[in-house]
């Protein structure tokens, strides 16, 4: 999977994903980790076959604001009809209130905004 660095260390997204839902709460057990994939349409993929796997009926889809609709219409045509997929974005930093004013956030929302477009014009498999 993605490598992304947390703090002074860098270390797979799924393992921070992972660490952040511990922290606030979410048991051990209660979680499946998907840490193979490196696309949002590859994590819908792996995911939809996790949830065959544990025979889950509900997936919570928790993502930045920006990412949530893309990454929701990528997961819903990816599952089957019997997985009911629920989006939640993640909760706004200041940042993402002000993107215009930091250089990384508008790259980061011109790169969502250029593969929504090659996702609705079919480009994106």
């Amino acid at each position: 999977g993605t490598e992304v660095q947390e703090g002074d260390e860098w270390m797979p997204e799924a393992e921070v994903m992972r660490r952040q839902a511990r922290y606030l709460g979410l048991p051990e057990d209660g979680l499946v980790i998907e840490d193979s994939s490196l696309s949002t349409i590859e994590n819908a993929r792996h995911s939809a076959e996790l949830c065959e796997e544990y025979g889950l009926e509900t997936v919570l889809l928790v993502t930045s604001a920006y990412h949530s609709r893309r990454a929701r219409h990528i997961f819903r045509r990816e599952f089957p009809e019997k997985v009911a997929v629920l989006a939640q974005p993640a909760p706004r930093g200041h940042r993402a209130l002000l993107w215009w004013l930091y250089p990384d956030q508008v790259y980061t929302i011109l790169y969502e905004y250029k593969n929504w477009i090659e996702l609705c014009l079919g480009w994106a498999r």
